[in-house]
């Protein structure tokens, strides 16, 4: 396993122990603002724009490197299960290609973004003030990860492709789930 590859893997378990922790907090903070509702007629202040800032956007961004390092996200093989293991490695290198592209794209817009609304000190105004250009940062990471997988996947799948790679490998240091 390169070292980058492991800088890689490293960063995307950070990413979804993030990810996870968010999703734990926001559990807690919604059944603990339901409690104060139901209980005594009151509420946990801030929850509406924490849970939908904070915990929505690192449940959602924060996993997706991890995901598409295992390779769990979806994929229809519907014409291309009968082609040769390299010829299947060609297509998925050109697609992880876009998608490194795309998702780059996306970072580089995200990051924009961030940078514009951390310059205003983004906040929004509910029952308390919450600053929410942090979480701006959040999609940052998230994508940039994942443009990253994709490229460095794509390399993989063109060394498959090309004879460089065994592209039968099913190793967890390749990126494939079990």
């Amino acid at each position: 396993m390169s070292a980058i590859r492991r800088i890689i893997v490293l960063l995307c378990r950070l990413q979804i122990c993030l990810g996870g922790i968010a999703m734990i907090l926001m559990m807690v903070q919604i059944c603990a603002d339901a409690a104060l509702r139901t209980l005594f007629n009151s509420s946990v202040p801030g929850t509406l724009e924490i849970v939908s800032f904070y915990y929505m956007v690192s449940v959602v961004f924060l996993p997706l490197a991890y995901i598409q390092l295992h390779r769990g996200h979806v994929i229809i093989e519907l014409f291309t299960s009968g082609l040769s293991d390299r010829t299947n490695a060609l297509i998925d290198a050109i697609v992880y290609s876009l998608a490194a592209f795309a998702m780059g794209y996306f970072t580089m817009a995200a990051f924009e973004k961030a940078m514009k609304m951390t310059t205003l000190g983004e906040f929004v105004l509910g029952v308390i003030l919450v600053y929410t250009w942090p979480a701006r940062w959040l999609v940052v990471a998230g994508t940039g990860l994942m443009s990253l997988v994709y490229a460095f996947t794509a390399i993989e799948e063109f060394a498959k492709a090309f004879g460089r790679g065994d592209p039968d490998s099913d190793a967890p240091e390749h990126g494939t789930a079990h």
